[in-house]
């Protein structure tokens, strides 16, 4: 069934700018992933789309070598972009609000925002994306803020609706994402609104019950049911006092005392239930490296829970994680790698800028085949990690490998080849070893 949303990301293109050379992304309907090495761009391709939930990002150029040989401000934007910022001349003024398209953004009712960059602006700039569109959405970026006990003296009264109770939660992640700044605490705001919901809901003898508030907080349990690991054996919230107890199948405990890895689904749950409480056409959720705080076997169980739990949502996710980029069938990958590409002159003379442009940035997508492998696979193939064992480990097997080099290859020298890696606890790499042999 295809999924209905009020609008979502189509297709995101990229093109000549930062490390970009030719980045082209079709979004998938329910999921898209977007893996790579460091330093190939994921995070600056999610910070675009985060644009349309309110979460802003500065850019900072590269002062040109150029500027230490002369008066001139000289500042390289992104690849294939120097701007030159002159005071005394009129090739400044000339260039001031010229925008250099970059790239769009095509949405879900066919619309398309132009992305650019402004020549005008010096070490630190921004981009522009003319036609954007409204499309909801929200930010689970990769550092969360840590977690502090904070006890509830008191709950808010005023309380007309949920809505009322979103709002401190919310402002903490931004407040955090932004500047770094920890206020309350996450858990802080989420108890205090538990109880509060609790509290309306139930009532008392001199105070109207509020049924909409415990029906939202059961939908609220009833999700968190499906992300929270199933070795815990998760029952049911309930509130002790002022303390808000996760009552599992191996014990109950309150919610601060829970591990890293179930407080941030915790907090995954609360934020996204109640941002789908209030857009119930859908909206678009972008993840950023999720796979931190959560045990390799909560990582393969991750996303398909989420796409269960949320399935009016639209999620594009950034991992490092091949058991969350082998996770879901139902998905695009892209894999974000660099290409070497002929030196091109930035701008006559320009040759040292030229030289730093021979490897750029390329997006693929990872066919089914691929994304079924294994792990080590994937680790290997995609991520750019070109073994699985530790340096040490590999330095023997390359030790060994020089040793038998020159030897005919026979039933013999594999036997042997085999006994030493068997010896030496590195049997995994005889494939490796007796390819390397055999290609020399």
């Amino acid at each position: 069934m295809e999924l209905h949303m009020a609008n979502r990301f189509e297709r995101l293109s990229l093109r000549g700018w930062r490390q970009f050379a030719d980045i082209d992304i079709e979004f998938h309907p329910r999921l898209t992933i977007i893996t790579g090495p460091n330093g190939t761009g994921k995070s600056t391709i999610l910070s675009i789309l985060n644009r349309h939930f309110g979460y802003t990002r500065r850019y900072y150029s590269t002062p040109s070598s150029r500027s230490a040989r002369s008066r001139a401000k000289n500042f390289v934007l992104g690849l294939f972009r120097v701007i030159t910022n002159r005071d005394t001349t009129d090739s400044q003024k000339s260039a001031e609000g010229r925008q250099h398209p970059i790239g769009e953004v095509v949405y879900s009712d066919g619309s398309k925002a132009e992305i650019s960059v402004n020549a005008s602006q010096k070490i630190s700039y921004d981009i522009q994306l003319q036609n954007q569109k409204s499309c909801p959405g929200v930010h689970i970026d990769s550092h969360r803020p840590p977690n502090i006990y904070g006890g509830i003296s008191n709950i808010p009264m005023a309380v007309n609706s949920i809505a009322d109770l979103t709002g401190p939660f919310e402002g903490e992640f931004r407040s955090y994402y932004s500047s770094g700044k920890l206020n309350q605490g996450s858990l802080f705001h989420m108890k205090n609104a538990l109880i509060a919901m609790s509290v309306h809901g139930h009532g008392n003898p001199n105070m109207d019950a509020k049924p909409e508030f415990l029906d939202a907080f059961n939908r609220f349990v009833s999700r968190l049911k499906i992300l929270l690991p199933k070795s815990i054996g998760f029952n049911d919230l309930q509130i002790r006092g002022a303390e808000v107890i996760l009552r599992t199948q191996t014990g109950d405990f309150i919610i601060d005392a829970s591990s890293g890895g179930v407080i941030k689904l915790f907090e995954i749950a609360w934020q996204l239930f109640f941002f789908a409480e209030q857009n119930t056409d859908g909206f678009v959720v972008t993840i950023d490296e999720p796979e931190n705080h959560l045990h390799p076997s909560l990582q393969r169980t991750f996303l398909s829970d989420l796409l269960e739990a949320f399935p009016e949502a639209q999620f594009v996710v950034v991992t490092h994680s091949p058991f969350i980029v082998s996770s879901t069938r139902n998905s695009e990958c892209y894999v974000l790698r660099s290409e070497a590409l002929s030196a091109r002159s930035l701008e006559e003379g320009d040759d040292e800028e030229a030289a730093l442009n021979t490897l750029r940035i390329v997006s693929s997508r990872l066919d089914l085949v691929n994304k079924a492998g294994t792990a080590t696979e994937i680790l290997r193939e995609v991520l750019g990690v070109p073994t699985t064992i530790p340096d040490w480990a590999e330095d023997r097997v390359n030790g060994i490998i020089r040793e038998m080099r020159g030897s005919a290859i026979s039933r013999n020298s594999l036997d042997d080849l085999y006994q030493r890696l068997e010896r030496e606890g590195l049997i995994s790499e005889y494939p490796r070893a007796i390819k390397e042999l055999s290609s020399k």
